[in-house]
């Protein structure tokens, strides 16, 4: 396997968000008289946006004045374990990426935040960065073309099978990590071309891989 880069999904992969984006959007549901939504709704979005998202499951929302009251400062992110040390360890071996649902403002934010060095990545390409989204291939396409390598000289690590798909699409490696939405069952069932418990794990697989 000739790797050039490694490229991360954002959310499940590099930090932990599920708890503080699922308390965010109960505060602003209650805030607006809204039945808020049970915790584990917040791992079926997939690919949608937000705005899709709170018009399928909240049909009673004022979407605008919903999404308007999103406070990304609320979000208290947390990295995955081993994160920081992983960049740092393979970014002196593969040019590194970020290609996230997320929009690439909320992306720059948390790295900030977490005292993660955005310019380890060499290219991070958020949602309003695309056309089509996840499962669409087109991040990763965009990765592929900033570096102008073909694409399947990347390795994509995510956490659900849509992060899968869009490696499929792209055809780029899939490394499935379990401390997002699937399970190793789900990954193996959809082939994933090999699958970790944690990002520390990332970079004998890569080895091993090789």
């Amino acid at each position: 396997m000739d790797v050039a880069v490694i490229c991360f999904d954002f959310d499940g992969t590099l930090v932990d968000s599920l708890d503080t984006v699922y308390l965010e959007n109960r505060r602003i549901a209650m805030s607006m008289g809204l039945v808020p939504l049970p915790r584990e709704m917040f791992t079926q979005r997939g690919n949608m946006s937000w705005a899709q998202f709170v018009s399928k499951y909240l049909p009673d929302a004022d979407v605008e004045e919903y999404l308007s009251n999103y406070r990304l400062e609320n979000e208290a992110v947390e990295p995955m374990p081993g994160v920081p040390e992983v960049l740092e360890d393979l970014s002196e071996g593969y040019h590194l990426a970020i290609a996230s649902g997320r929009l690439k403002d909320a992306i720059l934010h948390h790295l900030e935040i977490l005292g993660i060095d955005e310019d380890l990545f060499n290219v991070i390409i958020g949602r309003d960065d695309v056309l089509c989204q996840k499962p669409a291939p087109d991040c990763l396409l965009k990765v592929a073309k900033s570096l102008a390598i073909p694409a399947k000289r990347i390795v994509y690590v995510g956490d659900t099978l849509v992060d899968l798909a869009t490696a499929r699409g792209a055809s780029a490696f899939f490394i499935g990590v379990l401390t997002g939405e699937a399970m190793d069952m789900d990954f193996s069932q959809a082939g994933a071309n090999d699958i970790i418990e944690t990002i520390e794990e990332l970079p004998d697989c890569l080895l091993f891989d090789e």
